[in-house]
Formats: structure tokens, C-alpha cells, sequence
């Protein structure tokens, strides 16, 4: 494959033909968000293990971590007032692109903790652009992308 995707500790790369079970972002005008230099786009909220969610994607990359020419994709955690002070709490979730010409899913599948100072977890450098915008692939058709989350498990949450 000549996709360029950065290598991070417990992660895990996967393609399949079954799709996620939690949530799916559909992103149209694509290209735009790129263009106009959009620092990210957020989902609605979505409930899965009992914990609420976004999906985070920076289209040129998050800036803040010195990315460019690559997309950036997270899992945020949202709504942990429940959770009280000093919460911790380990998630292993993947990640998918649709392929749509292939009707296939590229997967990235990692495990973090996920505490009250650092909600977040995924790629910075989760494609690059070009590989994504190149015609042969199908992750951007009709300048649609499609992204899909899934949290098969949740692991313990405890004080801090």
C-alpha cells in the first residue's frame, strides 16, 4: 500500500467489509474544509459504553501538534461532569475510512487512557492528503468522506 500512516504504540491497521457498529461521520465538501483552511470539524455527540463522544478531524492536520499534509482524526470524550474529579478511563476504539469505490474500510484500532487532563485519542497523522484526494482511491468521492468510530471495549474507570 502506499498509504503513509504514522506507527504509534498499541495501535493496530485493518481492512474490512464490516462496518462499524457506533457512528459514522459523513463529511461532504470535503475539499472546502481543506481549502478554506477549517482547523476541525466535530461531530454530534453519540453515546457508546456508556460515555459520550465526538469525532474530531482536522483536515490539514492539527496545527497544534505541527501537522500538515495529513489528516488528523480523534476520539473525544465529551460530558465527564458525571465522572466527578480525577477520572480515568482506558478505551480501546477504531477508527474507519470508507473506501467507497471498494466498499471496504480501512481500520486503525488503538487502546488509550483517557483522563481529566488529556480527553482525546487517535491520529495526528492519520492519512496524508494526497494519498487520500489520489483519483484510484475511494476515500473521497464526490468530495464525500466518510468516517466511522467504533469502542468495542471500555476498560475501568477509577480516581486519579
Amino acid at each position: 500500500m502506499e498509504n503513509d500512516f504514522v506507527d504509534q504504540v498499541a495501535i493496530s491497521r485493518s481492512i474490512s467489509h464490516v462496518p462499524p457498529a457506533h457512528f459514522l461521520l459523513k463529511i461532504e465538501a470535503f475539499s472546502s474544509l481543506v481549502e478554506n483552511d477549517v482547523e476541525n470539524y466535530k461531530s454530534l455527540e453519540f453515546d457508546a459504553g456508556g460515555y459520550k463522544w465526538k469525532l474530531v478531524v482536522y483536515p490539514n492536520g492539527n496545527k497544534n501538534e505541527n501537522v500538515k499534509d495529513h489528516i488528523s482524526i480523534y476520539l473525544a470524550m465529551v460530558d465527564t461532569s458525571s465522572l466527578g474529579l480525577g477520572w480515568e478511563v482506558y478505551v480501546i476504539f477504531r477508527l474507519f475510512v470508507l473506501d467507497q469505490k471498494k466498499d471496504e474500510f480501512l481500520i486503525l484500532q488503538a487502546g488509550e487512557w483517557l483522563n481529566t487532563s488529556n480527553k482525546f485519542g487517535g491520529w495526528t497523522n492519520f492519512v496524508e492528503l494526497n494519498y487520500l484526494n489520489k483519483a484510484g482511491n475511494g476515500f473521497l468521492v464526490n468530495d464525500v468522506c466518510i468516517v466511522e468510530a467504533e469502542m468495542p471495549v471500555l476498560g475501568i474507570s477509577k480516581a486519579l
